[in-house]
């Protein structure tokens, strides 16, 4: 059991240190390229619908959290966008939220 854990911290660490967000004038970039994943999501501020974050019982421990960003107009390919394993959740998914707020003008 303890093998199975440690495999599954290693690899979300390593998927964690793969991914990159961007936040631009008129969009939301993420980028996750490792292994066989490879991820590339846009979102446009003009299709922004909500901002969410999330623990799970190991995270908690670690201060660790996921953001997920969904848009207003969901398909089958770019639902959103999951960053896992932020560190400092609460306080980066406060500046997160004041950003999108004043760049989209919606109450997150």
């Amino acid at each position: 059991m303890l093998i199975v854990i440690g495999f599954l911290l290693f690899w979300n660490k390593r998927i964690s240190r793969a991914s990159v967000c961007k936040i631009y004038n008129d969009r939301i970039e993420f980028k996750c390229k490792f292994w066989f994943i490879d991820k590339h999501r846009i979102i446009k501020f003009k299709d922004f619908g909500d901002i969410v974050g999330k623990q799970e019982f190991l995270q908690k421990w670690f201060d660790l959290g996921d953001i997920l960003i969904y848009t207003t107009r969901p398909n089958l390919l770019t639902t959103g966008i999951e960053v896992k394993n932020v560190k400092n959740y609460k306080e980066t998914l406060a500046k997160v939220k004041e950003i999108i707020q004043d760049k989209t003008g919606k109450e997150v």
